[in-house]
């Protein structure tokens, strides 16, 4: 991958450090190791050779097999909780934390890290477990200030949380689209044999008021996520295929989806926002789209009394909403300006 690419600049050896009212984005360039998150404890250890090509894999499975075997006891605990926090207040915490010269080293070890693996002991076999897990997890088990943090399940289901301010999805997906392509290319084997790893263990001294910090943390981080409730139903039967024989635009019906799905929850239409790649343009990154039309607003209304409508009346609605989505994505592509 070019990280030289203005979009990927940041997606490895940068994290957003918390400062009183407004947070800082701070790059590493030329680290070689990357954290890793085991149960609330951090280690680090080099994944890249001082000429930059990565270590073998026989080295990495080394590295992380004395990880697991040395984290068995999990820290509730963790400073990774503080990240979840408000961000004066966790800004606050680390400026109290720093003042221990080996917390400020360890800290920035984690900062300048290529990036965040977090290990989980857990495997959830549900998508909607997986989607829990992968969304937020354990508080003292992520670390939310990371520019990329690579979460793996035990049974070795993964998943990408990372960190929104310095760029979008795009780098992102990008980067997995060609992690995908070389492990299918090259899958791992078992050595036989496994050099040992260099790897370190990064510990810190958290006294009274800190530990405090971390418990109201924990339980703001608990009280916010107990809010969100996921479930999942998979059908089968309306996918890309079937909507475009029916030229409908597979996005738009999801936007419609989620409109007439909101209304019927709540009585009325939200302010919406959904987000377009401007890849088309040099240092391009997102546009703002906004799917609550007036044709989307007119088709859920009609929906909502369906049988008020004949099923020809109620699929013109539904082609004007999807011919008026489509051409706000284009617009949003190109950098035009259409009324909504």
């Amino acid at each position: 991958m070019d990280t030289a690419l203005p979009s990927s600049l940041r997606l490895f050896n940068s994290t957003r450090v918390p400062r009183e009212h407004k947070d800082e984005l701070v790059s590493y360039p030329g680290r070689r190791h990357i954290a890793v998150l085991s149960k609330g404890n951090f280690y680090t250890f080099d994944v890249l050779n001082e000429d930059g090509s990565a270590v073998s894999m026989a080295t990495i499975y080394s590295a992380l097999k004395e990880i697991q075997q040395s984290s068995q006891s999990e820290n509730k605990d963790s400073i990774a909780s503080l990240t979840s926090d408000n961000r004066n207040k966790w800004a606050a915490a680390r400026a109290k934390l720093i003042e221990n010269p080996s917390n400020a080293e360890n800290l920035e070890m984690i900062d300048s890290s290529v990036f965040m693996l977090c290990l989980e002991e857990a495997d959830p076999d549900s998508v909607r477990d997986l989607s829990y897990s992968f969304l937020y997890g354990e508080s003292h088990n992520r670390w939310f200030d990371k520019s990329l943090q690579l979460i793996v399940c035990n049974g070795g289901k993964a998943a990408v949380n990372f960190e929104h301010a310095w760029g979008d999805g795009v780098a992102v997906l990008r980067f997995l689209n060609e992690v995908y392509d070389d492990v299918k290319k090259h899958p791992f084997e078992m050595p036989m044999t496994y050099p040992k790893a260099a790897v370190r263990s990064l510990s810190f001294t958290v006294d009274g008021s800190l530990k405090s910090s971390i418990a109201s943390a924990k339980q703001r981080f608990n009280a916010h996520t107990s809010k969100l409730c996921m479930d999942v139903l998979q059908y089968s039967g309306m996918n890309r295929k079937f909507l475009k024989e029916k030229k409908l635009s597979a996005d738009a019906i999801l936007q419609f989806s989620l409109q007439l799905a909101f209304y019927r929850q709540y009585g009325f239409t939200p302010a919406t926002y959904e987000s377009c790649s401007t890849a088309a343009f040099k240092h391009g990154r997102t546009e703002t789209v906004r799917p609550a039309t007036v044709d989307t607003a007119a088709a859920v209304s009609a929906f909502l009394e369906k049988d008020k409508h004949s099923k020809a009346d109620l699929r013109e609605l539904i082609n004007k909403a999807s011919e008026t989505h489509s051409q706000l994505i284009k617009n949003a592509a190109m950098g035009k300006i259409a009324a909504q």
